[in-house]
């Protein structure tokens, strides 16, 4: 015989009190998760949160140079580049156009699915479908390629992000202090970047990669992130304190790691 009245076992929550050092500053924070198994899309709320104050310490180091940053409201160049997301992200995309209500999700939807035939027939969605082998040398030149077609991101309105607060990590992540107007050709010579001390889209990507190590970071175009999602399955389960383990032990290592070249951004 079931007890009506009877509640649910409350989940059993792990909250650790953080301090990482990354570049002259010292990250700290207090996080709460479960002891049980759980994905780490789960997780993506704490990771975004952890990503803004990470380029908030990076947008501390340029004010104190004097420099201001230029991004802001109706600048929207950057929604056109190739925007590298991690596997896990695209999954968090997926459910978040999911419960948007209609008409927009239609919209949306719509949107993803011009992007898809102006790429299609531009040669270019094949492109990025095997960017896992990309030769070194072409991947600043893809980029710059797909720059050019001009397909702004879905979410892109009146030259705003409109998902500004779920936005991925690595659109959280680039900011610059040039010309805002710079950023519509945007050189090495033109545009000037502000310097984050670690970024988090990378470890977000590999802390859930499994088998041999891959020959580029495992990423995802935005503009995909749909098709990935759908023809991909979620990532494992494992609990929540393994993955917060993950997750800070893979931003140490990233802040201390010499910057290297990522596929884009």
């Amino acid at each position: 015989m079931v007890d009506a009245t009877a509640q649910p076992r409350t989940q059993e929550l792990a909250t650790a009190d953080i301090a990482l050092r990354i570049g002259d500053h010292t990250l700290k924070t207090k996080v709460t998760v479960p002891t049980a198994n759980v994905s780490l899309k789960s997780l993506l709320p704490m990771m975004q949160s952890i990503s803004s104050t990470i380029v908030q310490i990076g947008e501390k180091n340029v004010e104190e140079k004097g420099l201001t940053i230029s991004c802001q409201k109706g600048c929207g160049a950057c929604c056109r580049q190739l925007v590298p997301i991690a596997p896990v992200e695209t999954h968090g995309i997926r459910d978040l156009v999911d419960a948007m209500p209609e008409p927009r999700k239609t919209e949306i939807l719509r949107r993803f699915a011009d992007a898809k035939e102006k790429l299609t027939t531009a040669g270019m969605w094949q492109t990025l479908d095997e960017r896992a082998e990309w030769p070194e040398d072409e991947v600043l030149k893809i980029g710059v390629d797909y720059f050019r077609l001009g397909v702004a991101c879905p979410f892109l309105e009146d030259e705003s992000c409109s998902i500004h607060l779920d936005r991925p990590m690595a659109c959280r992540e680039y900011l610059v202090t040039s010309p805002a107007a710079n950023c519509a050709n945007p050189t090495p010579e033109g545009v000037e970047w502000v310097p984050i001390p670690t970024k988090t889209w990378p470890v977000a990507s590999k802390i859930e990669q499994q088998g041999p190590p891959q020959r580029y970071l495992p990423w995802v175009p935005l503009i995909q992130a749909l098709d990935f999602a759908a023809e991909h399955e979620e990532g494992p389960e494992r609990p929540g304190t393994e993955w917060v383990r993950d997750i800070f032990n893979g931003i140490a290592r990233e802040s201390t790691t010499p910057a290297k070249k990522q596929p884009a951004q």
